[in-house]
């Protein structure tokens, strides 16, 4: 049984910094999550309490429930577009005509906007808007809208009209701000909020003096029309969102600084660079016509899935064909097969195959991914 050498390439986030200006200034920046459970758990309010809280749907991290902590999420897959963002997104549940409704996506928005800047400190716990309000809470907190339509701003759902000249529907949405000025000393607080205020006119005030990006959480949902509406908090006013920061900060410290200077990176795949790692894998000869490959692609314990994966061979020239492309599993698991030739023509083409390639190799890449720079993969025979 002979070993074939694959390589695998990972994109890692190089990490850049930048300093406050004293102008007004700042780009803003997506991380678009799908959405990942619904569970009765709150791990701020009801820390290590599962069941105790009214009903939550979940974004980002997969593992979030009430026994979540900084160093869980940061371990956990996430639903989020940008892999460096394992931190946790939850608002209550919304119920049509007593039906869970599951979101489209949920899309953090960061407005960036001010003369100086911070990133969320690691770990910081935020609760925004009123659990347990029963009538509006005023647009500057939270209201419902419509998507692809901007500037809609509504106290209850309104009936979303797909634009003319579009094929895509427009979809209610749910979007709740979160405060953007940081006491500086404190990552939670009694009720959750007092260790941060909102800005005004893009300012903090004295008492919560650290600026931090004005998030803004905005939930779609797969509904055109209100159809007998309710939070799982209780009516249709008592929208509010919760939010962990649990981001590889490195990799928030990057997309912040990038984004407030108006650099290149800011929206667009993170400056990388390339490093290496060694897998194996098995030739089967008992067939003589096909490689299997199976692994599983982890980084510091934590699966990475949805990756791109690569069978390609190469000639003797040095030349790469790409024979397959898979995906790896939520799990980080993948597999490979490649069918050489027909068992009975193996005989005749075996030392011809063998001149033409010289072994067999597998990448991996990301679009956009954020990647610790410990990264190790195991690769088992089927």
């Amino acid at each position: 049984m002979r070993q074939l050498t694959l390589t695998a390439a990972l994109a890692i986030a190089l990490v850049g910094t930048a300093a406050g200006q004293p102008r007004l200034h700042g780009q803003n920046f997506f991380s678009n999550c799908y959405f990942s459970h619904i569970a009765p758990d709150d791990p701020i309010v009801y820390p290590n309490q599962p069941g105790v809280s009214h009903s939550h749907t979940f974004f980002g991290a997969t593992t979030t429930n009430a026994a979540s902590t900084v160093d869980s999420l940061r371990r956990s897959p996430t639903t989020c577009r940008r892999s460096g963002d394992t931190a946790a997104y939850w608002v209550p549940t919304l119920y049509s005509n007593g039906v869970a409704v599951k979101p489209t996506k949920g899309s953090a928005y960061f407005v960036l906007r001010a003369r100086e800047m911070h990133a969320f400190p690691s770990g910081l716990k935020v609760v925004a808007g009123d659990a347990h309000a029963r009538a509006p809470q005023g647009s500057s907190v939270t209201y419902w809208s419509c998507s692809m339509r901007e500037g809609t701003r509504w106290t209850t759902p309104h009936a979303c009209a797909t634009p003319r000249n579009s094929d895509r529907p427009s979809l209610i949405q749910l979007d709740v701000f979160f405060p953007d000025c940081w006491d500086g000393r404190h990552l939670d607080s009694p009720d959750h909020k007092g260790h941060m205020a909102y800005s005004r006119n893009w300012a903090c005030p004295r008492s919560h003096p650290v600026k931090v990006p004005r998030l803004r959480f905005i939930v779609t949902y797969p509904l055109q029309r209100p159809d007998h509406l309710t939070f799982a908090s209780g009516g249709i006013y008592s929208g509010h969102a919760d939010f962990i920061n649990a981001w590889d900060q490195a990799a928030l410290q990057e997309i912040v600084a990038a984004c407030f200077d108006y650099t290149p990176r800011c929206n667009l795949p993170p400056t990388t660079r390339a490093t290496k790692l060694e897998l194996t894998a098995r030739w089967l000869l008992l067939s003589r016509v096909a490689v299997h490959i199976r692994g599983r692609l982890t980084a510091e314990g934590r699966p990475l899935g949805d990756r791109a994966v690569t069978l390609a061979a190469r000639d003797a020239g040095g030349h790469q064909r790409i024979i397959q492309v898979v995906r790896s599993a939520a799990d980080g698991s993948y597999g490979l097969h490649l069918r050489v030739v027909p068992l009975a023509r193996w005989q005749r083409v075996a030392s011809r195959y063998k001149a033409r390639f010289r072994y067999v190799v597998a990448t991996f890449s990301g679009t956009n991914q954020l990647l610790p720079s410990h990264v190790r993969a195991r690769v088992a025979g089927p």
